[in-house]
């Protein structure tokens, strides 16, 4: 049987005891940070021809203040956030239209995430998590972030939480192949 991977909040990873069945997958740190800075290039959403060299960079990058974009966060070897004053009212460049913030999460941040899921992660690592869950080990997926509802405009969406989804839609078409 199949263990779906599950999120958690940080403080409840914290809580959860570990076990030789368990899996926690950390998505702050490493290849499934969104600050990761990859040697290879990932498609920037609406910008043909255009890429960064992590998703972070992809997000600040189309951030609008004051008007503007910053493409040059694109390339840059560490990313800062740019911030706004009134979170929720945060606005984003996409196919040269300004969109809000959870439409943003839809088009630009899962898709740019997706990509590096499915193109970018060491396939050796995909494995091992996809292995790990057929044979029954629970994963727990968490980061910074505690708000799993990509609509929630309220504080920053967790990356982790859509990473669980990708793991279980790869788990779920695994499970239709073999049946």
């Amino acid at each position: 049987m199949v263990q779906y991977a599950l999120f958690a909040t940080p403080d409840l990873a914290k809580k959860i005891q570990c076990t030789s069945d368990t899996l926690f997958v950390d998505a702050s740190k490493g290849q499934f940070s969104p600050y990761f800075i990859w040697d290879r290039m990932i498609p920037v959403p609406g910008m043909p021809r255009t890429y960064s060299r992590s998703i972070e960079g992809i997000w600040q990058g189309l951030k609008v203040i004051d008007g503007k974009v910053d493409v040059t966060l694109f390339n840059s070897a560490k990313v800062h956030k740019r911030r706004v004053g009134d979170y929720p009212s945060t606005r984003f460049l996409n196919h040269g239209k300004i969109i809000d913030l959870t439409t943003a999460r839809e088009e630009i941040y899962k898709p740019t995430y997706r990509w590096m899921f499915e193109h970018l992660l060491f396939p050796t690592f995909r494995q091992w998590l996809f292995t790990a869950a057929e044979e029954e080990t629970q994963i727990y997926c968490f980061d910074v972030d505690e708000n799993a509802d990509a609509a929630n405009p309220t504080s920053s969406f967790s990356h982790a939480s859509f990473l669980t989804d990708l793991i279980n839609e790869e788990l779920e078409k695994r499970k239709e192949i073999k049946h």
